[in-house]
């Protein structure tokens, strides 16, 4: 067995030197290495297939993640709906229970309202300045009341004259004559009396009578 082999070993290295052999060696040598390509190619394209799954994997868990965030949301806009509702309905429960407060029956419903009465200023004075925020009611006084004093009756050339101080002013005065700027107008002159018209008023006033209009 040994000699076989060997004698098999001998043919094969004088084969190899030969022309054909050296063909068949180079042969060899290209299929071997055409083999070695294709295993590598072959572990370069399985290694791309299972890259690209596992990106497809990848790209449908965010997918998952995305529906799970919505449902989030959907249950979070929910709850805070609900909120406010419930918010809203609280609010409506309060205003409701507002309306049946008690009150107190001796206190009045409705405020009344409070005025301010000021004085007219004197004559050269500004006028008053309301800063309370009420109304001011002007009250204007009354004008002064003048005199009229019948002083005297005195004759001249048988006529008889009124001597009548109106305000501090004497007038001496005869039978249908006005007494100053006043409405007063004498009307009859006796001896010791005048008899007076005052609008459409008649009076008569007795020496040193005095009376205030």
């Amino acid at each position: 067995m040994a000699d076989k082999e060997e004698n098999l070993i001998d043919k094969v290295k004088n084969f190899s030197q030969t022309k054909q052999g050296r063909i068949v060696s180079i042969a060899t040598a290209i299929g071997i290495l055409a083999i070695i390509l294709i295993i590598i190619l072959t572990s370069i394209l399985k290694g791309g297939n299972s890259q690209s799954t596992v990106k497809t994997i990848d790209n449908s868990q965010p997918k998952k993640v995305v529906a799970k965030s919505n449902n989030i949301a959907a249950k979070t806009e929910t709850s805070s709906t609900s909120d406010i509702n419930d918010g809203i309905n609280n609010e409506d429960l309060n205003s409701n229970f507002e309306v049946y407060q008690t009150r107190d029956p001796f206190k009045p419903a409705i405020k009344e309202a409070t005025a301010t009465v000021t004085a007219t200023p004197p004559p050269g004075l500004p006028p008053a300045v309301n800063t309370s925020g009420t109304v001011n009611s002007t009250t204007t006084p009354a004008p002064a009341k003048k005199s009229l004093l019948l002083k005297n009756i005195v004759n001249r050339d048988g006529i008889n004259f009124a001597v009548i101080n109106y305000d501090g002013t004497d007038y001496e005065l005869k039978t249908g004559d006005q007494v100053g700027s006043s409405p007063y107008q004498v009307q009859q002159i006796g001896s010791d009396n005048v008899t007076l018209l005052y609008g459409d008023d008649q009076f008569t006033l007795n020496v040193g009578q005095e009376v205030y209009k």
